[in-house]
């Protein structure tokens, strides 16, 4: 797989977007598609090379987004007024629950992921 450039895949990063698959509804139970989308694609860069700094806070950006939208009553406005041990609860929790939904929803992320592949895979090399 070509490494992509990373002014290349940084425009990519900050456009995605991604049509849930037919039959099954975006909901408040399920991360958003695109930040779902955003998380795996930063998984797929950074198995291939280091993330450049911007890539790395818009990937930490959309991994928050993910991992909150399993935490009931926490968005990520509310962040930066919880104390650290608030904080760390949140993070931790929100991970809980993402892998296990991750783990209840194989063909969903198997697909999110072949598609992250494909973009990356899509992308010339520097």
């Amino acid at each position: 797989m070509p490494l992509a450039h990373p002014a290349i895949l940084m425009a990519t990063l900050t456009t995605l977007t991604l049509t849930p698959p037919a039959g099954r509804a975006q909901d408040a139970a399920v991360p958003d598609h695109a930040d779902l989308h955003h998380y795996t694609l930063c998984e797929a860069i950074a198995a291939v090379r280091f993330l450049t700094q911007a890539e790395a806070s818009h990937c930490a950006a959309a991994y928050t987004r993910v991992k909150l939208a399993f935490v009931p009553g926490v968005g990520i406005e509310d962040l930066p007024h919880l104390t650290p041990g608030e904080r760390d609860l949140v993070n931790r929790d929100g991970y809980a629950r993402f892998r296990a939904w991750r783990d209840s929803n194989v063909d969903l992320v198997d697909a999110v992921k072949a598609n992250a592949a494909t973009v990356l895979e899509a992308e010339p090399g520097p």
